[in-house]
């Protein structure tokens, strides 16, 4: 039997917790249309160890092995949203700050060039690094409305673009220098039928040192645009129109692929059932095509999310809705798809079902491992959203995702194989030959998750497969 064992950071008021977890390798996954897959939980939001309601913007790598986050909102009005942090594995989750519950973390989050984390709370720029949190510039009204995640250029610039303010309160591009002085508004969206105006999501750096981004509205159809400018703020281009058929309504990020090729998802549109589109141009402008459609049929995966390109050098997206439905959610609980770069090879990998979570709105993260991780805004056992990962192989490893404590008892879920048999046994002096006790025996359900609740509170926990 293969051992594996690792600390929890204790809940505030509840010191002297730990957990570890002894198992053998374990077989967590699915069968599903593109092959085997593997899914594991490894965190839940709306804990009460844990608040915060739905992670809806993308997952960074904070270091090798460690994830960062943040929540859409707080899940009570005394602590508000949360950026947190969990281990690959699901272990050591933290939670890093609280924000106000009236703005929350309006925007996704980036890792700095020298390992600092950038975000926005509410019409704050901020900064996290090892000296804490810090906030750099405030937001005005000619810069400030629904601003969208940052990202830093190679001098550390950084830019980031916004929904609306401006001069027309169209929305704006804009850079800031990482001590958050230099404030500059790149370009004001004017809308009409040259000009996009408003965008939900944020900037990527091209690999010619160009701004490549996207609007919600504005261009010849008022269906949004894609648009391109240099980082001095010079050389603002309209690379193209969208029209409805070939999409609309612009919610997510470009992505360059390996082919130097840009590559982004309509939230609606397309000639399929206006569900939106998979398509991709040339930095210029040219060449666009529609490479995925996605039809309005009953429980098909409809409004994609951004991309992110796997090694094997296919796309990986999630969708919103579609997929596996239920009387809270009947357009469908959203699905993880895969898409080759020519259109060809789309598959289904995973479809959410509840307590996996529901209605995933961000993107995928690649690991080195192999895996791609994931949020959604709802699901699991709080029904406020999960931490996931899909894995090309068993992981080997389970942990407890969540535990804290309640009127009733000590509370724990634990996160492994679907099916599987395990001892749940507690200790209040561990170090002592015999004192591991065995309170419960559970068996995991379909998602691989077992929930008990000890009566003898704080101690040391484990669970051994049986």
């Amino acid at each position: 039997m293969s051992l594996n064992q690792f600390p929890h950071s204790s809940p505030r008021g509840q010191t002297g917790i730990r957990l570890a977890v002894f198992l053998t390798a374990l077989t967590l996954g699915w069968v599903g249309v593109g092959g085997q897959t593997n899914y594991q939980q490894l965190m839940v939001f709306g804990s009460p160890r844990l608040p915060g309601v739905g992670g809806t913007t993308p997952l960074v790598w904070a270091s090798p092995g460690v994830l960062y986050g943040t929540t859409a909102l707080g899940s009570n009005t005394s602590m508000g949203a949360c950026l947190f942090s969990v281990r690959s594995d699901g272990s050591e989750q933290r939670a890093l700050s609280y924000y106000s519950a009236n703005y929350g973390l309006s925007a996704g989050l980036v890792l700095g060039l020298q390992g600092a984390i950038y975000g926005m709370n509410g019409d704050y720029i901020f900064k996290l690094d090892g000296n804490g949190y810090a906030d750099l510039f405030k937001m005005s009204t000619l810069s400030f409305g629904l601003t969208c995640s940052l990202i830093q250029g190679k001098d550390g610039t950084l830019f980031g673009s916004a929904g609306g303010g401006g001069a027309k309160d169209m929305g704006t591009v804009f850079r800031l220098n990482p001590d958050g002085t230099g404030f500059q508004v790149m370009h004001d969206f004017s809308g009409g039928l040259s000009d996009g105006k408003s965008t939900t999501s944020g900037l990527i750096l091209g690999a010619d040192g160009m701004l490549y981004g996207d609007t919600v509205w504005g261009g010849t159809h008022d269906a949004g645009t894609v648009y391109r400018i240099k980082t001095d703020g010079s050389s603002y281009e309209v690379l193209h129109h969208f029209d409805g058929p070939n999409g609309w309504y612009y919610k997510a990020a470009l992505m360059q692929g390996s082919d130097g090729m840009l590559y982004g998802t309509t939230f609606a549109g397309g000639t399929q059932g206006q569900a939106g589109v998979v398509f991709k141009l040339n930095t210029n402008g040219s060449g666009f095509s529609v490479i995925h459609g996605f039809p309005t049929v009953a429980n098909q995966p409809v409004n994609p999310s951004s991309l992110i390109q796997g090694p094997d050098g296919a796309l990986y997206g999630t969708t919103q809705y579609g997929g596996i439905t239920n009387p809270a959610s009947t357009y469908g609980m959203g699905t993880v798809f895969k898409l080759n770069t020519d259109g060809s090879g789309y598959t289904v990998l995973y479809q959410f079902s509840g307590e996996d979570g529901r209605n995933p709105k961000s993107s995928l993260l690649a690991g080195a491992d192999g895996a791609l991780y994931g949020a959604t805004q709802f699901g699991g056992f709080f029904d406020q959203g999960t931490v996931f990962k899909l894995s090309p192989s068993p992981s080997g490893t389970g942990v407890f995702i969540d535990y804290y404590a309640s009127a009733g008892g000590f509370n724990i879920i634990l996160s492994a194989g679907p099916a599987q048999t395990w001892s749940l046994q507690f200790s209040a002096t561990p170090g002592m030959a015999g004192s591991w006790q065995t309170v419960e025996i559970v068996r995991t359900d379909t998602f691989g998750l077992a929930r008990f609740t000890n009566l003898s509170g704080k101690g040391c926990y484990r669970a051994i497969k049986q």
